[in-house]
This record gives structure tokens, sequence and C-alpha cells, in this order.
């Protein structure tokens, strides 16, 4: 049998040893966030009645793209599917008829589930921002649906999937309550017919789980948003034409950032709320500072 030199030996043993930290880490991190309780006081929802907040349910549904990852219907839709993962969205049409409205509310706004840990990749930093009455709306549409026949949800990581997540910023990046303030104030909608008020509260709903809080533009290993004070750059018909998926725009590097979001959301927007949109984020002022931009 042969014998390594003893200083090779240490080497060896020491090079183990560091492999299995490199791979340990990111696995014992998710399992910490994974488990880790979350507690949210009770919000106590008003769930309206009547056809017209059903209606804006619906819209909001729409235009926040739910159906992007769970379906058309609702009805649950497997929206990641390769090597390191697999991820089946749940069917919201039961999953609705489980829970209480406190519940729902929880897991909208805040990404957590019943029983207190974290949802994975739920847009709630930008759901956070959704008005009581938005959110009672959404939940009134939701519980308004007929079960659909759909899919179980499912998460499934390849085990070398954390490994990928080493060296960007926040690692428990999927799991959405980790990642929140869930104690700040939201920004108060005013009155209707104030295009900057609506403006504001669209850019802060629909557009600041990819853009950042103070829509700066997200920056994280391989992971890049634009600042969207980049907007004041395009003409009003080149904006909707972006936000209505359409081909047809000019800029060919801006367009694969918005396609998936814009396909499944932000084309259902009204061409008032395009323009109110518009008008705020075009009036936005670049800024190397974060948070210069919102007014």
């Amino acid at each position: 049998m042969i014998r390594l030199p003893q200083w090779l030996d240490r080497i060896s043993i020491g090079a183990s040893l560091a492999l299995i930290l490199v791979i340990g880490i990111p696995y014992i991190h998710f399992a910490v966030e994974g488990f880790k309780q979350y507690s949210i006081p009770k919000s106590h929802i008003t769930i309206p009645a009547g056809d017209k907040s059903l209606s804006r349910g619906a819209h909001l549904v729409q235009t926040l793209g739910c159906s992007g990852c769970h379906g058309e219907d609702l009805e649950g839709k497997t929206f990641i599917e390769n090597f390191f993962v697999r991820i089946t969205a749940p069917n919201l049409t039961r999953l609705a008829q489980q829970l209480d409205p406190d519940e729902l509310e929880q897991a909208i706004r805040h990404g957590v589930k019943s029983d207190g840990t974290s949802l994975f990749w739920v847009p709630s930093s930008s759901y956070y921002h959704l008005s009581d009455a938005d959110i009672g709306s959404i939940i009134a549409y939701l519980y308004s649906k007929d079960p659909a026949k759909g899919q179980a949800t499912v998460i499934h990581m390849n085990p070398l999937t954390p490994l990928l997540l080493v060296g960007i910023e926040n690692l428990s990046s999927p799991l959405v309550a980790g990642r929140m303030d869930h104690s700040a104030a939201r920004y108060p909608l005013g009155d209707a017919a104030d295009r900057a008020s609506v403006g504001k509260y669209l850019a802060l709903t629909h557009c600041s789980d990819c853009h950042g809080e103070d829509l700066r533009g997200i920056h994280s290993g391989r992971f890049s948003t634009p600042d969207l004070a980049d907007v004041a750059d395009y003409p009003l018909p080149e904006f909707a034409r972006m936000l209505n998926a359409d081909a047809g725009s000019s800029d060919q590097e801006f367009l694969p950032l918005m396609a998936s979001a814009s396909k499944s959301g932000f084309r259902h927007f009204s061409k008032s709320e395009v323009e109110a949109l518009y008008a705020f984020l075009s009036a936005l002022t670049r800024s190397g500072v974060q948070g210069a931009a919102m007014p």
C-alpha cells in the first residue's frame, strides 16, 4: 500500500474540509432561512362585495401577472423547469378555498405561508404596497373563482442548485420573506384623478420587485435591471409598445427584460394607467444616490 507524504496527506484533508464547507454553507443557510418563522400581525382586511370589486380584483390579477406563474385560469403551472430547479406554482383557485382572508393577505403582501415560513419566488416586495382595498378586491376575486383542475405545488432543487447562489448578494433571495421589511410604511394611494399619485402607486406595486424599492435598478451577480429613470429616453407610444410586449419596439436590449412581465401582466394596463405610469417614471431624475429618484 502506497502511503502519501505527511504534508500531502494534510493538504488532502484540508482540501476535503474546505470542499465540505463550500458545499455545506449554502445548504445550511437555506435550511435555516427555510424554517425561519415570521410573525405577521393580522390586517383584518375587509372583503368587499359586488361586481365593481370583483372587476377590480380580476384586473389586478391580470396586471400583476399572476397567470405568468399560476396559469391562465390560476390552475397552477410549472413556470421554471431546467437541470437545476423545477417549480410548479400552486392552484390558486383551490388554495383560496383553504385559507382565510388574513392568511391570503399574509401570503400576497408578505410572502409568508400560513405556517409562518417563507414562500418561494413570490414578488411580495411589490405586492406589499397594494392598498387594503386592492388586496380585498383580489381576495374577493379569488374566492369567486370555481376550483379548477390543476397541478399541486412542486419545488424540486438539484443538489447543486444552492451552490449557484454563492456569490449572490442575498443568498436567501428565493425566500422572499427574508428580504423584506414587514413593517415599512406603504405609499398611500390618493385621488384616482391625480396622475402622479396613480403612476407612483403602479410603479411600486408592479415594478419595484425587479427594479428595487427606489426604482434605480438591481445589480446582483448576473442579474441586472435598468434604472427606470431611463423611461424618459422613450416617447410614450414606444413605452406603451414595450408594456404590450410588442416586438416592434426599437430597443432590442430592453425588451427581453420586459417580455415576460409584459405578456403575462402589463399588456392588461388600461390606457390611463399606461399614461400615469409613464408620467411618473419619465419625471424621475437620474442619480447615483440610492433613493434620490423617488419624489
